[in-house]
């Protein structure tokens, strides 16, 4: 197979560009392309600063400069250096490849080929799998294989590779080949980092110096130094001082050297204060040595970031919704003097565990399909080179489609039922649908070959209908032979709905060599209407007398779609994201207070308990709320539970947006009706406090999956959540609010038990324990014992009722700081009086 694929690949013209990693004095690494020039201390018989480096993006930051086969991709899930490397392998019965042509000069005494080399496997037996560095000349030859790995080597780790001597191909172009090989079970997937060839001057005759920076690249925040080290070597004896001298620095910046003139073998430090009156953007710098008439001179590069970049402000998907894609695109606001962003995306609200993408754009749609019917949780970070990340964005969070069931809509995708009328077939020269022996079908003994013959014209298709909201992909295998040296007049592609999605040329330099590659085209794109899908090959006659003309062959067509299930009805949790989502599906038969209201989406705030919404209902503070003392915390449960009652409360006492685990202050059974729940509210509590309840239709404990991180957020069946914040914690003391028919009025009393720093009282009355609620007196009742530790008893006559009717009332206080705290709500019908005739007796 390695034979037969040597003389496959097209030429790429190479351009010299250096990456260089490197750790600036804030201790973050980046990567930039800073120039030609790579610079080495090895000794001082070479002239390092003529060094170079002669591969295009040997770091895979840049995505240029390297042929690549199917399964030879940039992957920024693992680096050595900077983001990025090169995966190549992965795949069954496979052979994949990444190479680059260049140049290695005339007249170097020293070329010098490096790389970092990683490895996983699935084998259990070695070796199988080999990963060959070859040289090879431009028409593919095997010149020599300098090195080889297999996937019995050491697994999981970063391995180095260096000096690998090219000095034999001094003026000739090469190609720089890392080639994988596969078998057909176990595979094994390697990367590969960091790749140099670096070429080096012969060694010098008389004495000199060499003066060399390092790092040849600084990022730097506005007002901070950066500080490079500037070598001066000595070569063959060479000792005479040597001035520093500086071009190029940036106005406002305050340049200095620790040592000058500098005797060799010495060195200086050369820092450079940025202050705050230096300019934002990339500078060139001059560092020059000076003996007599021998003047030798290095360049760095100082890019100057201004400040930290600011906070994203996440965009889409919106925060709560639900029934997202499983691949979305994530969308948040540029944000100004940023280089790139990192997105996090994660199953749990405090990240304990994420998948990290580091991206230069503000949006990115996920590669790998999330789960379905789940809740993602995700934020975003800004950051530049020189100031670092700044502040994560505000979490957010979506919940994933449902999937009834997932098909694969083609018929006969194998071809294994022959030419059954599945597919059409168009041709001129026999049937495509065959059991041909040209190639072997991946699988079983059919498979459909297209082309092969002068003037082809072969189309293979089938036409399906995708369900509305169906998301998944098509895929395929195929491989392409040719005869064809011209790579000019043979092609294959795909087409769906008349439109070209794949379109390739086909010649002996790019074919497959007969060994099958997969292919994957998303088709949610083509949900709710028809797809027809079109396998096509045409051949020109350029080989009328050989006969060498192009094919494809298509084999394991599948068209796999999941279509979204119906909502399931559910209640979820109001608070912020960060908090985590809560839920709990059902009909609401069991719940907290008299309402169960099914929620779209989980947004904070949707259906927040604030005394105004009846859809929450199920929690009051009747004794207020006050720090350093014990509150009453009322929940009310209701309705009937098929397995029993649990309930739990939490108060986010530190404020920190999530609910610790001692931050759970009720973890027990509940009654139908009111539970009175004594809570110790801290007494450096200043402020509301948010709070989660969650009622379970369980006779004991939830655990489990349904009940993870002790039941702060996830999913639940049957139940309720209900959340908020308390009322402000104040040294207000009020209790015993009570409300009675009084003859054709309703009679509303209450009681303090301390106005110490007590102001007034207004009272308030609604319809509905969820309210609206309207005041009823007009100016503040004013409290009898003002700042003095005393209560006193209060009552209100409300004559403005409706015989027969229900009324609910709140009483509100409020301190000399402003703040307040109520009670209630309490509730009464108004009576119906009875008149009765008066009857005389005479």
């Amino acid at each position: 197979m390695r034979s037969m694929l040597r003389f496959l690949f097209p030429l790429v013209t190479a351009f010299i560009v250096l990456l260089v990693t490197f750790k600036p004095v804030e201790g973050h690494s980046v990567s930039r392309v800073v120039g030609l020039w790579a610079r080495t201390v090895e000794d001082a018989d070479y002239d390092d600063t003529e060094c170079m480096n002669q591969l295009i993006d040997g770091g895979f930051e840049l995505g240029t400069g390297w042929i690549t086969s199917v399964n030879a991709v940039r992957d920024n899930a693992r680096a050595h250096l900077g983001s990025w490397s090169m995966r190549i392998g992965g795949c069954t019965d496979c052979a994949e490849y990444a190479y680059q042509e260049v140049t290695i000069p005339e007249g170097v005494a020293r070329a010098n080929l490096s790389y970092w080399f990683y490895m996983t496997t699935d084998a259990a037996n070695h070796p199988w799998d080999f990963l060959y560095v070859e040289v090879r000349d431009t028409s593919d030859t095997l010149l020599e294989e300098v090195q080889r790995h297999s996937d019995g080597d050491v697994e999981g780790q970063w391995l180095h590779s260096t000096d690998l001597d090219l000095t034999p191909w001094v003026g000739q172009t090469v190609r720089i080949y890392f080639y994988a090989t596969n078998t057909s079970v176990a595979p094994t997937t390697f990367w590969i980092d960091g790749v140099g060839l670096e070429t080096c001057p012969p060694e010098p005759t008389v004495p000199d110096f060499r003066l060399t920076a390092s790092p040849s690249s600084l990022d730097t925040c506005q007002g901070t130094d950066a500080v490079y080290i500037v070598d001066v070597d000595s070569i063959l004896g060479f000792s005479d001082p040597v001035d520093l001298s500086l071009s190029g620095v940036p106005a406002g910046a305050a340049p200095s050297f620790s040592v000058d003139p500098v005797t060799p073998p010495d060195s200086s430090v050369l820092a450079i204060d940025t202050a705050g009156v230096t300019a934002s953007g990339l500078y060139t710098i001059e560092i020059a040595g000076t003996s007599g008439v021998t003047v030798h001179e290095d360049i760095v590069t100082l890019n100057v970031d201004l400040a930290v970049p600011g906070r994203p402000v996440l965009s889409a998907p919106a925060n709560g919704v639900t029934g997202q894609p499983l691949t979305p695109t994530l969308m948040w606001s540029p944000v100004s003097g940023a280089d790139d962003y990192t997105l996090h995306v994660s199953t749990s609200p405090g990240f304990s565990s994420f998948d990290s993408y580091t991206l230069s754009g503000t949006s990115y749609t996920l590669s790998t399909a999330l789960s379905p019917d789940a809740v993602y949780y995700w934020r975003v970070r800004s950051s530049n080179a020189g100031c670092g990340g700044g502040v994560w964005s505000v979490t957010r969070a979506f919940r994933t489609q449902a999937i009834t069931e997932c098909n694969d809509l083609i018929l006969n995708g194998g071809f294994e039922l022959g030419r059954n009328g599945d597919w059409a077939e168009s041709y001129i020269k026999g049937p495509i649908i065959n059991q041909w022996t040209v190639v072997a079908p991946r699988t079983g003994t059919w498979y459909a070959l297209l082309g092969g013959y002068m003037l082809a014209d072969d189309i293979i298709s089938q036409t399906v209908t995708i369900p509305a909201g169906a998301t998944g992909s098509l895929t395929y295998w195929y491989y392409t032979l040719s005869g064809d040296n011209k790579c000019t007049g043979d092609f294959w592609g795909l087409r769906i709905n008349d439109l070209a999605v794949e379109e390739h040329v086909v010649c002996n330099t790019n074919d497959t060599g007969g060994t099958y590659l997969l292919n994957t085209i998303d088709m949610s794109g083509y949900a709710g209407g028809n797809a027809s899908i079109e396998f096509w090959t045409t051949n020109d006659n350029d080989n009328a007398s050989s006969g060498k003309h192009s094919i494809l062959g298509i084999d394991d067509v599948t068209l796999n779609l999941c279509t979204p299930a119906n909502p399931v009805s559910a209640d979820y949790s109001d608070l912020d994201s960060e908090y985590g989502v809560a839920w709990h599906t059902g009909d609401g038969a069991l719940r907290l207070g008299s309402a169960w209201t099914v929620d779209d989406d989980f947004g904070p705030g949707s259906d927040n308990s604030d005394q105004t919404n009846g859809s929450d209902d199920g929690v009051s503070f009747p004794d207020g709320f006050r720090a350093g003392t014990t509150a009453n915390v009322q929940v009310n449960v209701q309705g009937t539970s098929a397995n029993g009652r649990w309930l739990r409360l939490w108060f986010d006492w530190n404020r920190d947006g999530a609910f610790d685990d001692d931050e759970l202050v009720y973890n027990d059974a509940a009654v139908n009706g009111d539970n009175a729940i004594a809570v110790t509210v801290p007494s450096t509590a200043t402020t509301s406090i948010n709070y989660r309840v969650r009622l379970y239709d369980s006779a004991g404990a939830p655990a489990g999956l349904r009940a993870r991180d002790t039941g702060t957020y996830g999913g639940a069946d049957g139940g309720e959540v209900e959340d908020g914040s308390s009322p402000l914690p104040t040294a207000v003391v009020m209790a015993g609010l009570d409300a009675r028919p009084e003859r054709d009025a309703i009679r509303v009393t209450w009681e303090t038990g301390s106005e110490l720093e007590l102001v007034g009282f207004d009272l308030y009355r609604g319809r509905s324990a969820g309210g609206p609620y309207t005041r009823l007196n007009g100016a503040p009742i004013v409290a009898q014992y003002p700042g003095m530790p005393l209560g006193a008893s209060y009552a209100w006559l409300d004559a403005d009722v409706q015989p027969g009717e229900t009324y609910f009332y709140l009483v509100e206080g409020w301190d000399v700081y402003g703040e307040r705290a109520s009670l209630g709500p309490v509730s009464a019908m108004a009576q119906r009086l009875l008149f009765l005739p008066l009857v005389l007796r005479r």
